[in-house]
């Protein structure tokens, strides 16, 4: 990181002059930071929302009844279940990305499927 203020600038004006001019830096630029953080936090916002819209989009075309087998109790006990290998809650969300690429004596472990009437024909 750079440091802005060097060994001569605190010789030149001394300890007490530029933690004054620090200060009234920090007060002249507040404000614009808090804007630009709330800006921040609303373009977040806005952008989770859109990832969401995308997904339901994308479940509404590959998998039109997502909703019926979301709102299925069965599924979401299922899916409350500990997680087959490392016993954390969900059962299988976290395996999904990689489960087709684990090692054979692995892939011995890999966790329970769901029950068959949830699961797309091949």
């Amino acid at each position: 990181m750079v440091a802005w203020l060097t060994q001569k600038d605190v010789d030149d004006y001394g300890h007490d002059v530029l933690d004054l001019a620090q200060r009234a830096a920090m007060h002249a630029v507040t404000p614009e930071l808090h804007r630009i953080n709330d800006q921040n936090e609303s373009l977040r916002r806005q952008l989770a929302q859109e990832q969401r819209r995308g997904l339901y989009r994308s479940l509404d075309t590959q998998v039109p009844n997502w909703r019926e087998i979301d709102n299925d109790l069965e599924w979401r006990q299922w899916l409350a279940q500990p997680h087959d290998l490392s016993g954390a809650p969900g059962n299988n969300t976290s395996m999904r990305p990689w489960q087709g690429a684990m090692p054979g004596d692995a892939r011995a472990r890999a966790p329970t499927p769901a029950p068959g009437r949830w699961v797309a024909p091949r």
